[in-house]
């Protein structure tokens, strides 16, 4: 999930529910106010996976993995502004290889994730390319067992630092960040953590110029906790904290925040609504708990990724199983600057015609609701001066942004539209909305 140069906001997925076939990567573009704004789909009847994306002046890259005969492997792919492909390219070998994260680098990207070689064990990866998706160079690293890369991000110097989790001749893990030259080549690697299974899933700079890591912790708990950790520039720990016991948590997408202190997010069962609830994690700049927020409801809610929006407050992205149109759904919570959501119940907002679950939300009446192009329809059923008229088609896109004015009944000709099934909301001046489905023929 990254902001977007005009505000919104684009959340990377996977879904199975359209697209080419299988699973698909499933790009979401958001408004800032969290209505969707367009949605696409990426890939072929196999089974794609979505893990990593950027923002840039000019569209999106999205890394993930993509099944071919009997293997996988680590696929790119660049978009427009408007979610249209650009190009795709794949990268390993005849056995599995995995891409999970993405940040941009000179004149090209770094890529980091997986790949097995052969032996049982995969190795952390990580890769360089440029802004064509050539591979410039490609790094295995990690230890002798089993490794992997799960977050990158460039650094001033050209090169990159690099989240992982290392595997121990015990079968137990340990979290790492490890950096790397514009060249690739490795420069130091920090181990950090306890004796017991440690992750390190997430890092970010800090305006010091050192490194935070962000995951989690069984060395100090019969749990797991969530684990952040501080190195500096050269590689030396600063320092480790563990939060949680009382059930499992887990920490992933890690971030600097204004005033120097720190936000994880990730997920907690030791309280919240039930099962897993997305957490989000303040501390300050030593990693001291300050306060912390749950987001999901009955079933399992995760978070993954957290960004500072431009207002001041929060945006976290993850996955949700107690709302939303299927088993499981994306899941987008924007906050204030402490985290507060205007609402506690969960809106199923990312379903491309949901149900009106909200107070807030009303009925309209339109009539007709089976309709033609350039036909009029009767709108009734809320008024409030100004307001807009917003057509939503059944992938989630906005389609038309019609301004009316709205005394509780207004008419609007249908635009240009595809035979199909349409949800059009009416969004008042001050925030009440209203909602109805209408079906355009042939």
């Amino acid at each position: 999930m990254r902001q977007a140069p005009d505000g919104g906001y684009a959340v990377l997925g996977s879904t199975g529910s359209f697209g080419a076939g299988g699973s698909d990567f499933y790009l979401l573009k958001l408004y800032p106010d969290g209505e969707i704004q367009w949605s696409s789909t990426y890939g072929s009847a196999g089974i794609e996976q979505g893990y990593g994306l950027r923002a840039l002046p000019d569209g999106f890259a999205l890394v993930g993995f993509a099944s071919g005969d009997g293997d996988y492997q680590g696929m790119l792919v660049r978009t427009d502004a408007d979610g249209g492909q650009l190009w795709q390219r794949n990268y390993g070998s005849q056995d599995w290889d995995f891409l999970y994260s993405i940040d941009t680098a000179a004149s090209g990207f770094f890529l980091a994730g997986k790949t097995y070689t052969g032996d049982g064990y995969g190795d952390a990866w990580l890769l360089r390319t440029d802004v064509n998706g050539d591979t410039l160079w490609t790094r295995h690293f990690g230890t002798a067992f089993d490794d992997e890369a799960r977050d990158v991000k460039a650094t001033p110097d050209g090169g990159c630092i690099v989240a992982a989790i290392l595997g121990n001749a015990d079968g137990t893990t340990d979290a790492a960040l490890v950096k790397f030259s514009a060249a690739g080549g490795e420069e130091w690697r920090s181990v950090l953590g306890g004796a017991s299974d440690d992750r390190g899933e997430g890092v970010a700079l800090t305006t010091d110029g050192g490194y935070v890591l962000g995951g989690s912790t069984k060395s100090y708990s019969e749990y797991s906790e969530m684990l952040l950790a501080k190195v500096a520039y050269d590689g030396t720990s600063t320092w480790v904290q563990h939060i949680g016991q009382i059930a499992d948590w887990m920490g992933r997408g890690i971030v600097e925040r204004e005033d120097g202190g720190l936000m994880l997010v990730g997920f907690t069962e030791a309280f919240g609504n039930g099962g897993k609830d997305a957490y989000l994690l303040y501390t300050d700049s030593a990693g001291f708990f300050e306060q912390g927020r749950t987001y999901g409801g009955t079933e399992d809610d995760e978070g993954w990724a957290v960004e500072p929006a431009s207002d001041g407050g929060v945006i976290i992205a993850g996955e949700n199983s107690s709302v939303g149109p299927g088993p499981l759904a994306v899941y987008v919570v924007k906050g204030d600057t402490v985290g507060m959501t205007v609402s506690q119940q969960d809106d199923p907002v990312v379903d491309p015609l949901p149900v009106n679950e909200l107070g807030h939300r009303s009925i309209l009446g339109i009539n007709p609701n089976i309709v033609r192009v350039g036909g009029l329809m009767r709108i009734a059923g809320i008024a409030g001066g100004r307001a807009v008229a917003r057509i939503i088609g059944v992938n989630g896109a906005v389609w038309k942004e019609i301004p009316v004015v709205s005394d509780g009944d207004v008419s609007i000709q249908v635009p240009d539209l595809a035979p199909g099934l349409y949800l059009l909301k009416l969004i008042t001046a001050d925030g009440r909305v209203g909602e109805g489905k209408f079906i355009v023929l042939n």
